[in-house]
């Protein structure tokens, strides 16, 4: 019986949270900013003599490990590739 009223009130501070801050769409902007960022960091790497980001997805893993601290092998290497960074 604790064990479902427990549920049944982290329930409900999830919908109030969701319903009452903007926690939904702050994780969206974050989520579209990053998928932009790692878009212009492809474009502007492309053009890079020996780019350290060859793909897209190369792009988009470089700002999960760079969100994360959790080290990076690949980095920019233009001037305004890193500045993105």
């Amino acid at each position: 019986m604790r064990r479902a009223k427990r549920f049944r009130c982290l329930g409900r501070f999830t919908r109030d949270v969701i319903a009452h801050t903007p926690l939904v769409q702050m994780i969206a902007l974050m989520v579209v900013l990053w998928l932009l960022f790692a878009a212009g960091l492809y474009f502007i790497e492309s053009g890079a003599a020996a780019p350290g980001i060859r793909s897209y997805w190369d792009a988009v893993y470089w700002g999960v490990a760079a969100f994360s601290t959790s080290g990076i092998t690949d980095k920019p290497v233009s001037g305004l590739g890193l500045l993105i960074g």
